[in-house]
């Protein structure tokens, strides 16, 4: 009996602490997808964009909200700048006015339906679910212009970059690796196979790439140091189905619906490890870190918590 309760005791030592995060603020707005530059914090839901100033988290200022011709399906935030993907109207360039008010001040109307944007240089690396890779020239911002587009085998549902290179998720071959570093000629130089599930979405930050399996839950970590070789380090199996996730540090952030928000400790990709979870009112579909606050959009509202 003694060899039974220290066992015991042992096992329970060994379990690791999941802390709760404790909640900071909220607004009362429909929120898909957030996006966070510097103070500013830009907030989609459908057609809308609304843009908050987040210097004092406790009292959010709304600066502003203007609304696109079709849904924003993904957006990417640069200074005072938003780079949205409308869908079927293309790409849209929205800056704030004097820092304050948000203002139409470009767009390209590609063919297809864009569903994603990411920014390399002074080139918008456009998802287009109809056309493939789309790269649009944006030093004028004005006018930007299609300089070249890229095919994939199938639907491409999501993109994100690091230096000159494009990791593009494609449904349902896998990752597509880019290099961009010749805008009008890029260069398919790798790709990381699905899984049995298509992927959804994929974030990449520093060396790693994380790529999002949303029917199955899985969240997959692929080593990126050598773009020409991705390599896969581990996953986490998510309590829920989540559509993106963001990087924290060594950590992921994943929100995962009805169930809230799970912080995933990721310093051994191969035992990733819960160290915090947030229950949201509603359903958490997309994140994104400042300081030591997290910003969730959450269906019907943007939640801010204190990270732990």
């Amino acid at each position: 009996m003694r060899l039974v309760i220290r066992a015991t005791l042992l096992v329970l030592l060994a379990t690791p602490v999941v802390a709760q995060m404790r909640l900071a603020t909220s607004v009362d707005i429909p929120a898909e997808q957030v996006a966070i530059s510097g103070q500013t914090a830009y907030v989609a839901s459908g057609s809308t964009l609304t843009v908050f100033d987040i210097s004092n988290v406790p009292e959010l200022v709304e600066l502003g909200h203007i609304e696109m011709p079709d849904q924003i399906y993904g957006m990417s935030v640069e200074s005072d700048r938003a780079y949205l993907a409308v869908g079927l109207e293309g790409l849209h360039i929205v800056q704030l006015a004097d820092g304050t008010t948000p203002q139409l001040i470009g767009m390209y109307p590609t063919p297809g339906q864009a569903v994603d944007v990411s920014i390399i240089g002074t080139h918008a690396i456009i998802s287009n679910l109809m056309t493939g890779l789309e790269i649009v020239d944006i030093s004028n911002t004005r006018q930007p212009t299609l300089i070249a587009t890229a095919e994939t085998p199938g639907y491409q549902r999501s993109v994100s970059s690091s230096g000159p290179f494009a990791y593009v998720v494609d449904q349902p071959s896998g990752v597509h690796v880019f290099d961009i570093r010749r805008p009008s000629a890029p260069n398919a130089i790798a790709s990381l196979p699905a899984e049995e599930e298509p992927p959804r979405s994929v974030t990449v930050r520093s060396n790693r790439a994380y790529v999002v399996y949303q029917q199955t839950g899985v969240v997959e970590v692929v080593d990126i140091s050598d773009p020409t070789s991705p390599n896969t380090l581990g996953s986490y199996q998510a309590n829920g189905h989540p559509q993106t996730v963001d990087i924290m540090d060594t950590s992921l952030v994943v929100p995962v619906g009805p169930n809230g928000v799970e912080i995933v400790a990721l310093d051994d990709p191969e035992t990733p490890q819960v160290t915090a979870t947030y229950d949201t009112p509603g359903n958490a579909v997309d994140v994104a870190t400042s300081g030591n606050h997290l910003f969730i959009a959450d269906s019907n509202g943007l939640v801010v918590v204190e990270l732990p």
